[in-house]
Parts: structure tokens; C-alpha cells; sequence
């Protein structure tokens, strides 16, 4: 009963499938992240983990949704394997790391997918490369320590980010020739009530770009279907934000001083198995004001007199389905 219990905490918790982010613990997004993929794990094993694999309609970054003259069209594939060791018996102290991988389906590659400059295009017919037109898939490895109590937690981390939406601002707008960016991340998080918890995640890259992102967000979790201890199937809804500062640049002529983006995620993970978990999903996406600068001021849009060439969508309506396999 107490390791049926901790599983279906450990599903409810979980960011990847349910949300992930190589710092995908408290991620804005359906996409998998490390930091949210950190499942919560018996107390009783000292060595556990999972594996999720799954679909969304579109790739998210930090809870941005990118247009396809970003991604070059919809749906990201989704996958991130995770491991939690307890360092003592009681579970107080845990070591977590993380391994996602999400993948761009049109076209794209680890190492990036060719782009053109309508400009040179119109012009010559031969086809260029323009700056903000290149998302590699996303490849993340995320590490950390946690130190839990009975109602809050506090996870001390790193993140090592290739490629997706960071990789995007590090290469082209910071001009540093490579898509990588390295994070160090505190996430302290309280839980007042089994049906509630309040976290909020902070990171500084110190590699790749300098700058902060803060993401709020507030889990609301009940069974369905079941009782708390013996769940068939879960409801989820998670309430969130992100604002970032020094990631867009206003020395960069598509960018500008700060940026938010607002969203929530409901989703209903259904345990076929105590071990194996499938939960669809569905979020909605609001970009705040640095994002609508960032649009107004693409180079893109500007090349061919089109409002669609646009970074980043206004709103957008994201759904997904991921299995979890918790070991």
C-alpha cells in the first residue's frame, strides 16, 4: 500500500508527462524537462527513476510557443529518463539527474536544420541563412540535490541545455557560434496540503547567455477515478508563469528587455499498472510583453510583409499525451 501510495505521488509530481525542460522540474510546458521530470520515488528503494515517451502538438520553451517560421511546422516528440538516489534511509537528502531529449520532426537534427533568408531568396532565387529561423532539437542533461522535510523541499541544481529555444538566443543573438547554454537553478517548493503545492524555480545561466528566469507555479492534484491511496485515474491542473531578464537583449534588433509568458496545463494521468502511467494533456500559452516585442520587431516579418513570420505565437493551445514507466 505504501509503495502503491508513493507511486502515484511520484506520477502525480512528475513534470515530464504530466507537464519538462532540462531543468525540467517545474517546467511551463508539455514538452519533457528535467527539472519537472524529477519523480518522487518510494522512500523505501533507495534507487529509482523513470522513463517517459510522448507526443505534443508543438514544441514549448519555457512555456514560449514557438510559430512554425521557427520550427518549421507542429508536434516535438518528447522523451526523458530520470534517476532519484536517496542518500539516507528516511529520504531527507536525494541526488536527481535527468537525461531529455525533444525532437523537432520536420527536418531537424541535434546539430540544427538548414534555413533560408527570404531576402536573398527573393533577390537571387538561391536560398540564405537568417538568424532567428533555426531550432535545433533540444538535448538536455540536468543534475541536482534535494533536501526534503515534511511539508517543503528545497533542489539545488545545474542544466546543461543544447539546442531548442536557448539554443536559438546563445547562437544567433549572442553571436557565440554554438547552441549551448549552462544554468544553475534553486527551486524551493511547499506543500500545505496533499492536494496543493507552491514552487518556484530560479535560474542564471552562467554560460551560453547571462541572465535569470523566474517560473512560478502552483500543482492542484485529486483522484477521479479511486481513492488518494489506491488511484485509477488522476486529475491535474497546474497554474503557471515564466519571466526571464537579459535573455532578450534590446541590442538585438528581434529582442527586447525581459519577457513573460503566462499558461496553465490540465491533464488526467491514468495508472494502468502501478508502474506504468499514460496521461494526455492540454495547456494554453499567453506570451507577455517582451515576446510581442520581439514579433513586432522580427527581421523575418520585416523581409516579407508578413505578420505570420513571427517568433513566437500570441496564444496558442498545446496538447500531448506521454507514458511514464517508473522503476
Amino acid at each position: 500500500m505504501k509503495l502503491r501510495t508513493a507511486l502515484i505521488l511520484s506520477a502525480l509530481g512528475c513534470t515530464s508527462a504530466l507537464a519538462a525542460t532540462p531543468s525540467s522540474t517545474a517546467a511551463p510546458q508539455p514538452n519533457v524537462t528535467a527539472e519537472t521530470a524529477q519523480a518522487i520515488a518510494p522512500v523505501s528503494k533507495r534507487l529509482s527513476g523513470s522513463l517517459t515517451v510522448g507526443y505534443s502538438s508543438n514544441y514549448v520553451g519555457r512555456g514560449y510557443v514557438p510559430t512554425n517560421t521557427i520550427v518549421e511546422g507542429e508536434g516535438c516528440i518528447n522523451s526523458v529518463l530520470q534517476t532519484k538516489y536517496n542518500l539516507d534511509e528516511e529520504g531527507t537528502w536525494s541526488w536527481n539527474a535527468a537525461v531529455v531529449y525533444n525532437v523537432i520532426p520536420s527536418g531537424h537534427t541535434l546539430y540544427g536544420n538548414p534555413c533560408y533568408d527570404p531576402r536573398v531568396s527573393y533577390a537571387t532565387g538561391k536560398t540564405g541563412h537568417i538568424k532567428q529561423m533555426n531550432v535545433e532539437n533540444e538535448f538536455v542533461v540536468s543534475t541536482s540535490v534535494t533536501y526534503k522535510k515534511e511539508l517543503w523541499n528545497m533542489t539545488l541544481g545545474y542544466d546543461m541545455v543544447h539546442g531548442g529555444m536557448l539554443g536559438v538566443m546563445a547562437k544567433h543573438y549572442h553571436k557565440q557560434g554554438a547552441s549551448n547554454v549552462n544554468e544553475v537553478f534553486i527551486r524551493p517548493e511547499w506543500t500545505p496540503a496533499p492536494w496543493v503545492s507552491v514552487n518556484c524555480t530560479t535560474r542564471y545561466s552562467i554560460q551560453g547567455i547571462y541572465g535569470w528566469w523566474f517560473e512560478p507555479q502552483v500543482t492542484f492534484k485529486a483522484p477521479l477515478i479511486g481513492t488518494p491511496e489506491n488511484v485509477k485515474l488522476a486529475a491535474k491542473l497546474d497554474l503557471g508563469a515564466s519571466f526571464t531578464a537579459d535573455y532578450f537583449s534590446a541590442e538585438d534588433k528581434a529582442c527586447s528587455n525581459g519577457g513573460q509568458t503566462w499558461w496553465f496545463r490540465f491533464s488526467t494521468p491514468w495508472f494502468i499498472q502501478d508502474n506504468l502511467i499514460l496521461t494526455p494533456s492540454i495547456s494554453c500559452h499567453w506570451a507577455g510583453k517582451g515576446a510581442m516585442k520581439s514579433n513586432n520587431r522580427s527581421e523575418i516579418r520585416a523581409a516579407t510583409l508578413n505578420d505570420l513570420n513571427v517568433p513566437f505565437k500570441n496564444f496558442a493551445v498545446v496538447a500531448g499525451v506521454h507514458l511514464t514507466y517508473t522503476f
